[in-house]
């Protein structure tokens, strides 16, 4: 891990000017949205042209495009009556067409905020009249396009959007969809939102028209490059979502809302990578509108934080408000009215008071009132977010296959060791060092091939190397075939026994496309063995958690195959906690970023998409924009809220190593008037090092990942080192730990049972994947 350097780990008692929030731009002068989310493409009888397309429905477009509805009314001022949303059959193409012409354009007025929303497939087609190299359009997939409709090409979309900018607006286009038809590697790789390309050529001339993002005030984002595949995941209540969607929506209901489009989509993109996600998101836009928030309005009055309105009925305390699961509300969060100037009572304690017990979709949830007068509240009085419960987000899942009959493993294991032998295909026995392209897995009453197009074929009841031979005759291309060994039910009962006896239960996949970490199986030295593996890991990406376990364990002993096993899933679902906690919405923030690193040696910069080198030391860069500065001044009238921050890390086995803030030494600095360069600050700032970059698994990876956290609060840990943490078990709270906030830290921290309290919302936190490797 960070062997740490002899320094003064202090931490900067920071004089942050953080509260009432202010815009840094003017208002949009309208807000509107086109939101498409198609889910259903293949015909309902099975009868659709283009077959050679391979039509597939998807399971979270939809969900995507009432997500993103929801929080532009709930938390970015966007009016209901100004969002269009576009579903299934009826975003047709004519359909896609006519709405950004009736919706967007012909209502558009100068100084407008447009967004444009899509979640689908994206595919291509041949243009035998393009001037690009390879004559290949890009294309977004309407849902009738199974008819034999042609899809809506970037092309057309592009003088679309050429005719609403020319009326003065900003517009936001965001795409999650992908035109790559490559092969998908890995263990059930899931669903991805790219259809093969339309095999009937078009000759569709037209005028060279510059991409929407070379004008000004354009910004696109994008799941995924153009050689890449944009997939399907599931959030923490099993909803399915495009893992862009997934990402950006839980960055945006928690993010200042004044915040940078550019470190905005750092956030995204961080998040992305510490799950794991194959895709690479991408930002276009000329700087100027990059530096600037995601949508213009944002924000709206005087008070800073997340807002919800009272709807109507109001019966015996209960109150229904219009905010939901879009804005990250969940059971226990504490909302305070507010109030006109002058209509507060005098005794701060008959101010009203809300705390949530039911969140009934995205834009709904009930409370009850905890203080004050019910009968004071009425439809349309809006509550303010302050106190937030903490939440772990999406639990860590497992899957264990099926057990295997006891009398037929020894056969299966020499079933495994042929195919290990035939030199027709690349045997494979970590599908995370090496991604698959087929896969032989047990279902419980037979044995299946997985194809690349995630598409399943039996092999039988009973495994054998001529039937897996004959399902693979037929491909032409190279296979790489991965095959698990299935538990005995004596195994299978053991590890479910012990991972239910585990501090903090760990949830269990409901099939093995919804898992984080799958149970594998191999043959070593002629007796079974098993481990985990990450199944993201398993499509060829670097990710923040441990892509397996560093050796499989024998079962030479049931009771300790089960405890070795259920151990590692114990340390995992600490890392898995820490890389899932979400800052409170809009919490008084930190102005700082954790920027990058600095090699103390030489200076160099590593940026958080670069690389850090093994045996080199670094210190800490932390970084402010000028327009977060400058609110920070603007609010002086506000008073000073004091802010502690804490770095520490996180390696690949889930130990935690605190780097700075382990004093909490009240050292105060004016980051607006004392510091000479104050949009740049290099800890330690001594100009020693801060820590040395080490291997977790010497001698066994070529490049591991450890995730580096800044943490911000109002109020200092009493106990900092709860921010270390190893692979040993911890039982109950230690005596340092005092406050509610330090109580939900511990809980994430070493792995212990328990609710979350509600805590203030004074505090943030932000995480930086970083790959560290072999100096060259």
């Amino acid at each position: 891990m960070h062997r740490l350097s002899r320094i003064l780990r202090n931490a900067f008692l920071i004089a942050v000017l953080v509260g009432l929030w202010a815009p840094l731009g003017g208002y949009a002068q309208t807000q509107r949205a086109l939101l498409i989310g198609i889910d259903t493409y293949a015909s309902d009888d099975g009868t659709s042209r283009g077959s050679t397309r391979g039509w597939t429905n998807l399971d979270g477009a939809v969900n995507d495009a009432r997500t993103m509805q929801a929080l532009l009314v709930s938390r970015f001022g966007f009016e209901e009556d100004n969002t269009t949303l576009l579903l299934n059959r009826d975003a047709t193409r004519e359909g896609i067409l006519a709405a950004v012409r009736t919706h967007l354009i012909e209502q558009a007025e100068a100084g407008d905020e447009v967004v444009f929303f899509y979640a689908g497939h994206g595919s291509q087609v041949k243009n035998t009249a393009s001037t690009e190299a390879d004559r290949m359009d890009e294309t977004i997939v309407p849902s009738d396009a199974h008819l034999g409709v042609q899809d809506v090409r970037d092309k057309e979309m592009r003088q679309l959007f050429g005719e609403l900018l020319d009326r003065g607006v900003e517009l936001t286009l965001i795409y999650d969809s992908c035109h790559s038809g490559s092969v998908t590697r890995g263990v059930a790789p899931g669903k991805t939102r790219a259809l093969k390309p339309n095999p009937e050529p078009i000759h569709a001339p037209g005028p060279a028209l510059p991409p929407p993002q070379e004008r000004e005030g354009v910004l696109v984002l994008s799941a995924a490059q153009d050689s890449e595949k944009a997939k399907e995941v599931k959030d923490d209540e099993g909803t399915s979502h495009g893992a862009f969607t997934w990402a950006l929506t839980r960055t945006l209901r928690t993010m200042p809302l004044d915040l940078p489009a550019d470190l905005m989509f750092q956030r995204v993109r961080a998040l992305m990578r510490a799950h794991g996600f194959s895709q690479e998101p991408v930002i276009e836009g000329r700087p100027s509108r990059r530096d600037r928030a995601l949508f213009a309005g944002a924000g709206t009055g005087t008070y800073g934080g997340t807002r919800v309105a009272a709807l109507g009925n109001i019966v015996a305390g209960a109150v229904d408000l219009q905010g939901g699961r879009a804005l990250g509300l969940v059971p226990g969060t504490e909302l305070r009215k507010l109030y006109a100037e002058g209509q507060a009572p005098a005794d701060s304690n008959q101010h009203v008071r809300v705390r949530i017990v039911s969140v009934r979709g995205l834009a709904r949830s009930e409370a009850t009132v905890i203080q004050g007068d019910p009968s004071t509240i009425h439809g349309g009085d809006f509550f303010l977010v302050d106190r937030w419960v903490a939440s772990g987000g999406t639990p860590l899942r497992v899957w264990l296959p099926p057990a295997l009959d006891p009398a037929v493993m020894a056969r299966t294991q020499s079933v495994f060791a042929a195919l290990r032998r035939n030199q027709n295909w690349t045997w494979v026995t970590d599908p995370t060092q090496t991604p698959p392209t087929h896969a032989v897995l047990w279902s419980g009453t037979e044995w299946t091939l997985t194809r690349p197009d995630g598409s399943t074929t039996s092999i039988g009841t009973t495994l054998s190397a001529e039937r897996v031979a004959q399902a693979l005759g037929e491909v032409r291309k190279p296979v790489v075939l991965f095959a698990s060994l299935p538990p005995t039910s004596a195994i299978a009962q053991t590890l479910n026994t012990k991972l239910s006896a585990l501090d903090r239960p760990v949830a269990r996949a409901q099939s093995l496309e919804d898992a984080h970490y799958v149970l594998g199986g191999t043959v070593q030295r002629g007796r079974p063995a098993y481990y985990w593996f990450y199944r993201p890991a398993t499509e060829g990406v670097t990710s923040a958690v441990p892509p397996r376990i560093t050796r499989a364990v024998e079962a030479t002993n049931v009771d300790r195959v089960g405890a070795v096993l259920a151990d590692f899933v114990y340390r995992i679902d600490r890392s898995w906690g820490w890389l899932q906690l979400e800052s409170p919405p809009d919490a008084p923030h930190f102005p700082y970023a954790l920027a990058g690193f600095e090699e103390t040696q030489t200076g160099t910069f590593v940026a958080p998409t670069d690389t850090l080198h093994w045996r080199a030391h670094y210190r800490v860069v932390l970084e402010a924009s000028p327009d977060a500065l400058r609110s920070a001044q603007r609010s002086f009238d506000a008073g000073l809220v004091k802010r502690y921050f804490y770095i520490f890390a996180i390696d690949i086995e889930g130990n935690g190593t605190l780097l700075y803030g382990t004093g909490n030494s009240e050292n105060t600095v004016n980051f607006v008037d004392d510091i000479p360069d104050p949009e740049r600050i290099v800890l330690p700032r001594s100009g020693k090092s801060l820590f040395q970059s080490w291997p977790t698994r010497q001698g066994e990876l070529e490049r591991e990942v450890d995730t580096f956290v800044l943490l911000t609060t109002s109020e200092p840990l009493s106990d900092p080192t709860i921010l270390n943490f190893t692979g040993v078990r911890s039982r109950g709270e230690r005596a340092g730990v005092q406050s509610p906030f330090e109580r939900a830290l511990f809980s994430i921290a070493h792995g212990t049972r328990g609710t979350t309290p509600a805590v203030p919302s004074a505090w943030s936190i932000q995480r930086v994947p970083m790959v560290s490797t072999r100096p060259h």
